[in-house]
């Protein structure tokens, strides 16, 4: 699955499916699994009994599957998700049943599945040659893999947060933030947060790259 097809997904309401969110950008990962979470999770009031949560080694698919038997209340849908996922080193009892749980979706078609994978408990291999897990859970599941963002990309993205902040920076501002800070969404993204409210409280002209140093 593209990310242009979830995001569709989302923008046209048909939020319905089982999601596997891999890959190395896990500030990406969480971004997109909070944009399913919002699309499902609609009313605060009923959110306890929609939305269930699993942590890493935490999980069990006895826990899981009783989740999944359980109906929405008050909803069309609920979210079940399991975070922090090691899907290479599952028991294989555990892989078979979980496979088995996807391949019978369609019995609960309420049940909105998104599981998080850590960067290193997923090998997805590649797009010429898929791994055999990959390829096992591509049949049931949509798998979004999100790859450690280029400096283009990167520097893309940035420019497009300080905007969306009003915030006018060049781009060799904006390339001495990233030369400063390096690839991490998650660190970049709580310093343009950071660096956006100190700017755009005192003033609204662009910023040196003295006024972003790290």
């Amino acid at each position: 699955m593209t990310l242009n097809d979830f995001r569709s997904r989302l923008k046209g309401g048909n939020i319905g499916g089982w999601y596997i969110f891999a890959g190395e950008e896990d500030y990406l990962k969480r971004h997109y699994r909070g944009e399913l979470a919002r699309a499902v999770l609609t009313d605060d009031a009923f959110e306890t009994f929609n939305h269930s949560v699993f942590d890493g080694q935490e999980m069990t698919l006895a826990a899981f599957r009783d989740a999944l038997y359980a109906p929405p209340m008050m909803s069309d849908y609920k979210l079940i998700e399991w975070r922090h996922a090691d899907l290479d080193k599952m028991k294989e009892s555990d892989r078979s049943l979980l496979l088995d749980l996807a391949a019978s979706r369609e019995d609960y078609p309420y049940a909105i599945v998104a599981i998080t994978a850590l960067t290193d408990g997923f090998d997805t291999g590649t797009d010429k040659r898929p791994s055999k897990l990959y390829t096992k859970l591509s049949s049931d599941f949509d798998i979004l893999v999100f790859d450690k963002s280029t400096d283009t990309q990167l520097l893309s993205w940035l420019k497009k947060h300080f905007d969306a902040e009003g915030i006018a920076v060049d781009t060799q501002t904006v390339q001495a933030m990233l030369f400063r800070v390096g690839h991490s969404m998650s660190l970049l993204f709580c310093i343009v947060a950071s660096k956006s409210f100190c700017l755009s409280s005192s003033s609204p002209t662009a910023p040196s790259k003295k006024n972003l140093r790290v």
